[in-house]
């Protein structure tokens, strides 16, 4: 009796389990969709610019079917903006491609304008100072919008028979071609900035400046042994080419001796020695027509006194106060002593210099054993 009953009950179970197993669940797939919205795309269009990325946002109606259904993307233009399985567009090329998301018999589509970007604001440095020769970058800062290539920028050079201006890598560079001063332009749409560059003459990698000298003579623009104009550079005794930690008479090389002139000899002219080309030292006369011919006014650069000299030209030199070393070094910011190349002939024991003060410059005739700066020149 207990196994019909348990043999009943267990077939009520199944017959139970069965009707269950025909209730099937809700099939979302059968909803139909009736349109697709696009969420982060105002009006119609969306302007990119190339390179740029974008992934478009969309609604469906119904929203059941957000997480079942896959969109269809396509592009008219491919050239001009691609598009993924995902709705993500890739900007390729200036123009304008219809960007479409469908399933189905069911589409929404929008356009895409690819255009030029147009940088609206942008800054470079008023001053530029190059050598001949020399390629420096330009710094560009404060662009906007953020990000944008400066090859986007139109950049020009007022006189490229003095300089050059190029874009590599999202980098702006000037060349300088020749000594003169010429305006660099970048443009973009209303926008407008400039800077004036100064290129300098260089000689053998060396920086001069054209005074507009009778003579036509190029002053360097630095001692032997600075890199900078306001540097005090080395010292020299007369006639020699080394620097020494002490300058005397006894271990001076030349004193006493009867020499000719030695401007342009590299076994006594530093400025040939170390500077090559055509680098030398100035004669006394040379001295005299800077003197004569240039405005010279006491001043300080880069925190250093000394005299700006002015030639006819209005371009100019700076020679800083630099001093002189005997058994230390004595007058540095004071006052300034630079060798000639001219030898006082008298007894071998003199050469001729360039002495000032902030008051007074002149040429003397001193010791050759005292170290003195030496300031290049070159016809």
């Amino acid at each position: 009796m207990k196994s019909i009953v348990k043999l009943a009950f267990l077939c009520f179970a199944l017959l139970l389990l069965w009707n269950c197993s025909k209730e099937e669940p809700q099939n979302h797939t059968t909803l139909e969709l009736e349109s697709i919205e696009f969420t982060n795309i105002e009006g119609s269009s969306l302007t990119l610019y190339p390179g740029d990325r974008f992934r478009v946002k969309y609604s469906l109606d119904p929203e059941e079917l957000e997480d079942i259904i896959e969109l269809e993307w396509s592009s008219s233009k491919e050239d001009v903006a691609e598009v993924d399985e995902d709705g993500k567009i890739t900007a390729l090329d200036l123009g304008r491609t219809e960007i479409t998301a469908s399933y189905g018999d069911v589409e929404a589509s929008f356009f895409v304008d690819v255009v030029e970007l147009t940088v609206t604001d942008f800054a470079i440095p008023e001053i530029v100072e190059i050598m001949e020769g020399e390629v420096v970058e330009i710094s560009v800062t404060g662009i906007e919008p953020a990000g944008a290539s400066l090859s986007t920028i139109d950049w020009e050079i007022s006189n490229d028979s003095y300089a050059e201006c190029y874009v590599e890598n999202n980098k702006l560079y000037v060349r300088g071609l020749a000594a003169g001063i010429v305006t660099l332009y970048g443009r973009s749409g209303e926008v407008t900035r400039s800077c004036e560059v100064e290129v300098s003459g260089a000689i053998s990698g060396r920086a001069y400046v054209d005074l507009g000298l009778p003579s036509g003579l190029k002053w360097a623009t630095c001692n032997v042994g600075a890199e900078n104009p306001e540097d005090y550079g080395n010292y020299y005794a007369w006639g020699e080419t080394s620097t020494k930690s002490e300058y005397t008479e006894e271990n001076s090389l030349t004193y006493g001796e009867n020499m000719s002139d030695i401007s342009g000899n590299d076994t006594y002219d530093v400025a040939r020695k170390e500077w090559g080309g055509s680098w030398r030292m100035p004669t006394e006369s040379e001295f005299e027509e800077l003197l004569e011919e240039c405005e010279w006014i006491w001043t300080t650069q880069g925190g250093i006194e000394g005299y700006e000299v002015i030639g006819p030209s209005a371009k100019s030199i700076f020679l800083p106060a630099a001093g002189w070393r005997g058994s230390s070094l004595h007058g540095a910011g004071k006052s300034g002593l630079y060798w000639s190349s001219t030898p006082d002939g008298t007894n071998g024991a003199y050469a001729y210099y360039l002495h000032f003060d902030s008051s007074l410059h002149y040429m003397l005739r001193g010791y050759r054993d005292y170290g003195r700066s030496v300031r290049p020149v070159s016809e």
